[in-house]
């Protein structure tokens, strides 16, 4: 339809229309991931880092941070046509209210909508501050019930509803942020589940110290390591997420997060129903050598450092591979939810 010229001229600005990108605002340094639909999947078009000052004060990040984000945005999207068709930031899982509520099988839309006022009727927020979110996850798994003689033989086991609540102040702050980056509006995930979408959406995950086997090939575990926080996340198909938070160990050294991961792995499994079957390790900085051999031997399951990049499709140069790229592994879930419809 148009001369050779023009659409050369378009290919940037066509390109950047289909452009999504994440943005992991992390304790230390800021991550952008862009990503493009291919036609054998996500592309990755561009990446860059940014880190944030030390020790920077909430009124000094309210004034650097767009600006930073600006540029960290151009820079991952190769500074042409810079401005992605759309953006995804994320805010920390911890904060955001998570239950599972088993509403009957007949329960229509209004049924289900009473059930969660009545749970946020509880909260020590009003409801009125929360931005609020539910989806059905399926059947809770039906079990022998002779002490229940109100249900008849056959009976539907009750659905389960999976509500997730975070305080409205804290996604309208990263709306704001993203809006004086000149980012324009922008979606807001939680982060942790972003991480597990990027996680499942590769190809699966290699044990290091086992040739050959996968980690977490059905019901894969997300431990999340921070310098405040170490975070866990198991969502197996058809039941509802089993999160998990506790603080770091004090002696940041790989046998004490290998205890501490171990300890969670058993709480996730436990909470969730079904056990993991591996243990994909993830963090906001790179993590210590050897800290998936100490995992193995101490929860007693196989375990990887995870590469959000392996195997996805580039658009030019290389990106961080091994150690170095299990702290994208947010910003890229956020781009990959950018991407969907």
């Amino acid at each position: 339809m148009f001369p050779a010229a023009f659409r050369h001229a378009l290919e940037p600005y066509a390109r950047a229309a289909r452009l999504a990108v994440g943005i992991d605002v992390g304790e230390d340094a800021v991550r952008v991931v862009a990503l493009r639909n291919g036609a054998e999947g996500a592309v990755l078009a561009g990446l860059a880092l940014a880190p944030l000052p030390v020790d920077l004060s909430p009124q000094a990040a309210s004034t650097a941070l767009p600006g930073l984000l600006r540029s960290a945005v151009r820079s991952a999207c190769r500074r042409r046509a810079w401005r992605p068709r759309r953006v995804v930031m994320a805010v920390s899982a911890d904060a955001a209210l998570v239950r599972t509520l088993p509403v009957e099988a007949s329960a229509g839309a209004e049924e289900v909508a009473e059930s969660v006022e009545r749970v946020l009727r509880l909260q020590p927020v009003p409801a009125s501050a929360l931005r609020v979110a539910w989806a059905e996850v399926g059947a809770t798994p039906a079990a022998p019930q002779p002490a229940m003689p109100d249900r008849e033989p056959g009976q539907t086991a009750p659905r389960q509803v999976c509500l997730v609540a975070v305080r409205r102040h804290e996604v309208l702050a990263r709306q704001t942020l993203a809006l004086h980056g000149g980012l324009g509006r922008v979606l807001v995930d939680l982060d942790l589940f972003a991480a597990l979408r990027g996680l499942l959406a590769g190809p699966p995950t290699m044990a290091s110290d086992q040739p050959g086997a996968r980690v977490g090939a059905r019901v894969p575990l997300l431990i999340h390591v921070g310098s405040a926080a170490v975070r866990a996340l198991a969502w197996p198909a058809g039941m509802p997420p089993a999160l998990r938070v506790v603080p770091a160990p004090r002696v940041a050294d790989v046998e004490a997060l290998a205890a501490c991961v171990a300890a969670l792995s058993r709480e996730v499994a436990a909470s969730a129903g079904v056990p993991p079957d591996g243990i994909v390790l993830g963090g906001e900085r790179a993590l210590p050598d050897g800290l998936a051999a100490a995992v193995v031997r101490r929860a007693g399951l196989p375990a990887a450092l995870a590469d959000p990049f392996a195997g996805i499709s580039l658009d030019a140069g290389a990106p961080p591979c091994g150690a170095a790229a299990s702290p994208w592994l947010t910003a890229h879930g956020l781009a990959l939810r950018g991407l969907l419809p």
